[in-house]
């Protein structure tokens, strides 16, 4: 999953929530195709400038509903939406749908306790990214920011996208951090990699169908086999030795699917049964145990044929090659049945 962090610069460029960008990133994160990231000094710019751009809009205010427009505009779709320039409404709306917006994304926010303090003003000092060769000092918030992401990066052991329009923060280099103004092109890309995405999704069922008696049958046959295992019974009967196993049968009576993964050209999808086993197994009758007064040792006089008859939950992992929704099924690997365990089957005698 992409880590994005969105600059202050990109949301003022945006004019802020009701963008239509910017409300794509939110809605994405909040689907979890990606994970929006953010920092408490990132949330304070925003809140800031947008501010700002309310006390600018109020004192154009009598001249002409342009910039007031443009201020109702970056909360809602419609300028109609308050009928008078209230500033503190104006902030309480876009406070409001701020956090809205933050909750249901399930986005991450950094604080500022991991800030290398050093590390900046040497980056300060030497006029490296994020500060220029201009007014430096209003590029300390950048600093704070790219400074909170990278050690998130480096402590997650994540990769993270970093959208800006600021040419200081452009220049900032680092192997964990990729920094671009490419924002529109990017989430350009992402949406048909989920379009793509959601028609594999669809063809699902269709996989399914296609391929369930063959899955089955290769499930049924892992059970069967370990059926007729003496071994499968060992741990379920006290120890006791299981000397046969016959009229083993295997019966699915219900099976479901549910999508793993997609990756590439291949769709990974786990399948779940439950399976009626039937088997009748040899074994020793405690009641007659006898010891044998020349050698010493114990034996049993008589065995019994016990009959098992058991309901067990398999989960099976198969591996799909497919190109596009259109293809049939190149090929198909089992890649694990039942956690990897042997068959499992609960009863005991007496």
């Amino acid at each position: 999953m992409d880590n994005i962090f969105l600059d202050t610069s990109i949301f003022i460029n945006q004019n802020y929530l009701n963008s239509p960008i910017i409300k794509e990133f939110f809605n994405l994160s909040s689907l979890g195709y990606l994970r929006l990231i953010t920092t408490t000094i990132t949330l304070e710019e925003i809140l800031s400038n947008y501010t700002k751009s309310v006390s600018a809009a109020k004192l154009t205010y009598n001249k002409g509903v342009k910039d007031y427009e443009k201020v109702l505009r970056s909360i809602h779709s419609t300028p109609a939406s308050l009928p008078e320039f209230n500033e503190e409404s104006f902030l309480k709306l876009f406070n409001a749908e701020l956090l809205r917006l933050l909750l249901n994304s399930k986005c991450t926010i950094l604080d500022t306790k991991k800030v290398d303090v050093q590390k900046i003003f040497n980056q300060y000092f030497t006029t490296t990214g994020p500060f220029g060769n201009g007014n430096k000092k209003s590029e300390f918030p950048d600093a704070f920011v790219l400074n909170i992401i990278e050690n998130w990066a480096i402590e997650q052991k994540q990769d993270c996208f970093i959208f800006s329009n600021d040419g200081d923060m452009l220049k900032f280099k680092h192997p964990k951090l990729r920094v671009s103004n490419n924002f529109k092109g990017y989430l350009d890309e992402r949406i048909r990699e989920i379009e793509e995405y959601k028609s594999r999704i669809s063809y699902i069922p269709k996989v399914y169908e296609n391929s369930k008696k063959v899955w089955l049958e290769i499930i049924l046959n892992w059970v069967n086999d370990r059926l007729e295992d003496t071994d499968t019974y060992y741990d379920y009967i006290n120890a006791t030795t299981v000397h046969d196993v016959i009229d083993t049968t295997a019966e699915i009576i219900s099976d479901k699917y549910s999508l793993v993964s997609v990756e590439g050209d291949y769709i990974i999808i786990e399948v779940t049964t439950i399976i009626r086993c039937k088997s009748k197994i040899l074994v020793d009758d405690e009641n007659t145990l006898y010891k044998d007064q020349d050698t010493k040792e114990w034996h049993y006089a008589k065995q019994f044929w016990f009959t098992v008859e058991e309901e067990v939950e398999l989960t099976t992992i198969f591996n799909v090659s497919l190109k596009s929704k259109n293809d049939s099924i190149n090929t198909f690997d089992m890649i694990e049945i039942n956690n990897g365990n042997e068959l499992e089957i609960e009863f005991a005698i007496g």
